[in-house]
């Protein structure tokens, strides 16, 4: 695994290259986007102003990696602070849009947007994930559904986190 550096928002996201045996490297971001009413930079988070400028800044991350990187499958997986569920949980309208047109001008299939949400397969109805796994193409054909979500039950464990953890397994190359 490398780290790979030169992203445009360091303090929230992370990039590697991970060279799984028998099969085709991956590129790997993680990363957190603002939370409805937290400012990023020097940006406000008045009408989604914060969230938009950081999302901005970190698709073009994903699209340079990608094409820096044409060897590679591509993961994106993080706290997007945005739900994208069948019935809004968290979020806002703008910051959904902006959020899936993202994905969409990267070449990215989310994993768990709409009816695929793993929270609420997984019998919690009246939440949804924020947190979401994004894959390019050629690794989107490969997912084994469904995705998991845990902990099984109503919510998570404050102790360790205020959030749902998800999985995704994925055939052979």
């Amino acid at each position: 695994m490398s780290v790979l550096g030169a992203l445009s928002d360091p303090a929230r996201a992370v990039a590697a290259r991970v060279e799984p045996p028998g099969r085709c490297p991956i590129v790997v971001y993680g990363t957190v986007l603002p939370w409805l009413g937290g400012a990023w930079r020097e940006v406000p988070a008045a009408k989604g102003a914060a969230y938009a400028a950081a999302l901005a800044a970190q698709a073009r991350d994903w699209t340079t990696l990608q094409s820096d990187h044409p060897d590679c499958d591509f993961v994106l997986a993080g706290d997007m602070n945005q739900d994208l569920a069948e019935s809004h949980f968290y979020g806002s309208r703008g910051n959904r849009a902006a959020l899936v047109a993202a994905f969409q001008s990267s070449g990215l299939t989310c994993l768990t947007a709409g009816a695929d949400d793993p929270v609420r397969l997984g019998g919690v109805r009246a939440l949804a994930t924020i947190d979401h796994l994004c894959v390019s193409d050629r690794l989107a054909q490969q997912v084994r559904w469904p995705l998991v979500a845990w902990p099984f039950g109503p919510i998570p464990t404050k102790t360790l986190t205020d959030h749902f953890g998800t999985a995704a397994g994925f055939s052979a190359a």
